[in-house]
């Protein structure tokens, strides 16, 4: 079996106030979740517009399940 180097693609996770659920920005797409669990390093970041703080990182892999997003 071939292994293959996937490049860690830009993240970032922000609350959806008017839906009461979490968005997941990954590989330019935007997923709606209930819960986030994130099992890479990820940071704040603060922007002068809406939402006004995202946290942000670089993953390999998005996956949900039942709701649930995993970043790993």
């Amino acid at each position: 079996m071939e292994y293959v180097k996937v490049k860690p693609k830009r993240f970032f996770y922000h609350y959806l106030k008017g839906k009461n659920k979490m968005s997941i920005h990954f590989n330019k797409v935007c997923h709606v979740v209930d819960n986030i669990v994130c099992k890479v390093p990820c940071e704040t970041k603060w922007n002068e517009r809406q939402p006004n703080l995202v946290m942000r990182g670089f993953a390999e892999n998005l996956q949900i399940n039942n709701g649930i997003g995993t970043l790993s």
